[in-house]
């Protein structure tokens, strides 16, 4: 049951990370990315040029446009390294 839910928990953070209602999307994305990194044994780099804050909603979808990418290398690879760039036009 313990496992359970600690695995719930992590699913739910995944979803909606606390980061970014606290520090915002660019934040919350090398955070994950970080977390990443140690909990997978591939090197996770990440670009961010700014770090201004967006609209809560948008920057939950940016999360996505992150996370999947990353998701499907996880999934679908044995890549030890992973690089990718955010780069917004606001």
């Amino acid at each position: 049951m313990d496992k359970t839910i600690i695995e719930l928990r992590e699913i739910m953070y995944d979803l909606r990370p606390r980061a970014i209602d606290d520090l915002g999307l660019f934040a919350a994305v090398c955070n994950m990315s970080d977390n990443i990194s140690r909990n997978f044994s591939i090197k996770v780099q990440l670009t961010v040029p700014h770090t201004e804050r967006l609209e809560i909603k948008n920057e939950l979808y940016c999360t996505e446009l992150f996370r999947d990418p990353l998701s499907n290398v996880l999934k679908h690879s044995f890549a030890s390294e992973y690089h990718d760039s955010i780069y917004m036009q606001l």
